[in-house]
């Protein structure tokens, strides 16, 4: 829950666009991909982790 705090500043930024027509430039549209990126990655691994719980999988190496 704590990671999507980091969406804030990009709600912030597309409210001030929406509500006083503030302009969204290119740098802005990165950020906010990379936010999205970022919260894919933090999130990605604990849906695995509860996958292999759930089905008893343990972690495999690769060996």
């Amino acid at each position: 829950m704590s990671a999507f705090l980091f969406l804030a500043p990009f709600f912030t930024a597309v409210s001030g666009w929406f509500m006083l027509g503030e302009p969204i430039g290119r740098n802005m549209a990165i950020g906010g991909i990379f936010i999205a990126v970022s919260l894919f990655l933090v999130n990605w691994p604990a849906k695995q982790r509860k996958k292999r719980a759930e089905t008893g999988v343990k972690f495999d190496a690769g060996l």
